[in-house]
Order: C-alpha cells, then structure tokens, then sequence
C-alpha cells in the first residue's frame, strides 16, 4: 500500500540521513506523482505526503487544480523547461528544479513578478556530461547563480537538482554524486542560504544520501511499477 511505502521510506531516510557524514539536516522526500492517479495522490496525501514532483504541465496542472482543496501541498516542477510554457509554471508550481540558463531564469523571473509571486528555483546540473541528459554543465553553476541572485528578485536558488543515471553501478554512481555535492558546497560558499540538493530516485536513494542529498524524487518506491 501507498501509506505503507511512504513510512518505510521516510524510516529508512531518517536512519540514512543520521549515519551519514555529510551533515544531521533532515531528507525530504519528494514524491514523484507523474502518470499516477488523483487516487493515488490522495493516499501518499493522507499518508502525511505534501511535496510531488511532476514532470509534464499538461498533467500536472489538471491534478493540481483538482487537488486545490489541500492548501498545504507543494509542486516541484522536475521536467524539461519549455520556454513558451514558463508563464504556466509560474503559475502553478511553488519549486522549479531545472532550471538552466540566465534566458530560463529571466522569463521565469518576469513571470512570477506579474504574478507578484516569489518561486524555489534549482539549478538542474549534467555532472556526467552526458549527451541524452538535460541540465548545465558544471563550470557554469556559479555564473548562473549569481546572475540568478542579483538580476532576479523574484526567485530563490535553493541548490541544485542532479540525475545519476540508469545503472546499478554502486561505484559509478558513488562518483557521480560525490561530484554533485562538490558542486553544492562550493555554490553555498557563494550563497548562504542554499540548502537542496535533490538527488536519487528509487533505485539509488541510498547511494544519494551517502553522498549528501537533501532531497530524493521517489516514484516507484511509493507508487509501484507505472502500468506498462
């Protein structure tokens, strides 16, 4: 069962989150609600679940105006950025985790300041270079984030956002997000009041919070298989 899930999760992240190294902060858990039903939402809500995670607007903002009646949930846009949809998300979302240009950062700014609405940014970083990755490269995370700090009054940067990859290499994955949290220490150096680094899904969560994350999307885990 959805309820069920989620308390184990959330048990599990909280023995993680004390054993690691990195630091006592907390692990919260970002359910990842794409392609899942009203139903299904309802439930991770009434297991105490109030952040999801969405990947596509079309989706996602039919489900959040069906779910309007609970006032406390918070949505993370996790997609792709498109540029002719940013007035939407700055409607209806309260984080954006994929942001990854001044051009990205500046029509969203100019977005939420019609709306007179300040939005949780992260900078969604490509730490392996690959090619079939979204995201920035790494050397340009401190640029972006200052240009964000300065020049855009109406979002906060938060941190970043990071994807490991499909594969069970433990090792491989290790290098990855100790790469990402690198990064995250070096950009709080330059803004204090960072404090996401959203990393790991299902099936590396306990790799990511070894390393440091702050944050873990999980679908799967909570969800089940998505129907085929």
């Amino acid at each position: 069962m959805i309820s069920d899930n989620i308390r184990e999760i959330k048990e599990r992240l909280f023995v993680l989150a004390k054993h690691r190294f990195h630091s006592e902060d907390p692990v919260t858990l970002l359910a990842v609600s794409k392609t899942r039903s009203i139903s299904d939402i309802e439930a991770a809500i009434q297991a105490g679940q109030c952040a999801f995670g969405e990947n596509y607007l079309q989706e996602a903002y039919q489900k959040i105006e069906k779910l309007k009646k609970y006032r406390h949930l918070e949505w993370h846009y996790i997609g792709k950025i498109q540029k002719r949809k940013i007035n939407r998300l700055a409607q209806y979302f309260d984080w954006i985790q994929t942001l990854t240009s001044e051009d990205e950062a500046t029509k969203l700014n100019a977005a939420c300041e019609k709306l007179s609405k300040k939005i949780q940014v992260c900078l969604q970083v490509n730490i392996s270079n690959e090619s079939q990755k979204n995201g920035m490269m790494a050397l340009g995370i401190i640029d972006l984030a200052n240009y964000i700090i300065a020049c855009c009054p109406f979002l906060s940067l938060r941190g970043l956002m990071v994807m490991g990859g499909k594969t069970n290499d433990h090792h491989h994955l290790s290098q990855i997000f100790q790469q990402a949290r690198t990064h995250y220490d070096r950009l709080k150096m330059n803004a204090s009041h960072v404090d996401t680094l959203s990393m790991g899904m299902s099936h590396d969560m306990v790799t990511a919070i070894e390393s440091g994350a702050t944050m873990v999307r999980i679908g799967t885990a909570i969800f089940g298989e998505r129907p085929s």
